[in-house]
């Protein structure tokens, strides 16, 4: 069988941990010396350094932060005064506005009064054969549009 052939069912334990590799120690420390009555320290053994010092260059945690501070205090200090400009700006555009609505609402009214005039000319010489037509009078008797709000007629009810 399968065992026959490969030495028995400890070959593959035999072949992969050899005998030779655990009876030998990788490193073994010499034998302290002790001497009565003092404090026993390890032996000298040369142990290599391997820690790399890197020589510290540029700023400092603190630099760093107190310069970030700075430049967001300094932001935040022109987009205040940028605000603020914006501000009174707008408030100069508002008040300038409105201080020339008058002239804007009397140029307007004046130019509704023009075409309303233009309107109602061209509505006379289209209806100069109609012996029963009110030139500016509305066709349909509706009091929504015809009359003022406070002259509407009672309610029926």
């Amino acid at each position: 069988g399968i065992n026959a052939e490969y030495g028995g069912p400890d070959f593959f334990l035999k072949t992969l941990k050899p005998k030779t590799l655990m009876t030998t120690p990788i490193y073994t420390p010499p034998e302290p010396k002790i001497i009565p009555g003092r404090q026993w320290k390890p032996p000298k053994v040369f142990v290599p350094n391997y820690t790399v010092t890197i020589r510290k260059s540029g700023l400092s945690g603190r630099s760093w932060f107190l310069i970030v501070f700075g430049v967001i205090v300094y932001g935040q200090m022109a987009v205040y005064r940028w605000f603020k400009e914006e501000r009174l700006l707008k408030r100069e555009q508002r008040e300038a506005r409105i201080n020339i609505l008058p002239l804007l609402q009397a140029e307007e009214d004046r130019r509704y009064l023009r075409l309303r005039a233009a309107v109602l000319e061209e509505e006379a010489e289209l209806m100069k054969d109609d012996p029963n037509w009110k030139v500016g009078e509305s066709p349909y008797k509706n009091y929504k549009t015809s009359v003022f709000m406070n002259e509407y007629p009672p309610r029926p009810f």
